[in-house]
């Protein structure tokens, strides 16, 4: 899967709020570790007094994310992202 695919499904399961099928887009060299964070992330959004109803990106889906190669089998995916909360 291509690293703005894989970054787009674990946004979409972080909003969702849904772990199943995100270790399958997870890169195995860091898969624990960005389970943990995904983890981390849906707790702090959980505990919070008003949670997002929703995550989104802001960039259209034709215009793909900002991408930089770190290393030969790491890039970090750069979009931006807006919250929806319930009214």
């Amino acid at each position: 899967m291509a690293p703005e695919a894989a970054a787009r499904v674990w946004l979409l399961k972080l909003s969702a709020g849904e772990e199943i099928g995100l270790s399958r887009v997870l890169a195995r060299p860091r898969h624990d570790e960005l389970l943990r964070q995904w983890r981390n992330y849906r707790a702090e959004m959980n505990s919070s007094r008003r949670p997002p109803q929703k995550i989104e990106t802001v960039v259209p889906r034709s215009q793909a994310p900002v991408t930089e190669e770190l290393s030969e089998n790491r890039q970090s995916i750069d979009t931006a992202t807006s919250e929806i909360w319930p009214t």
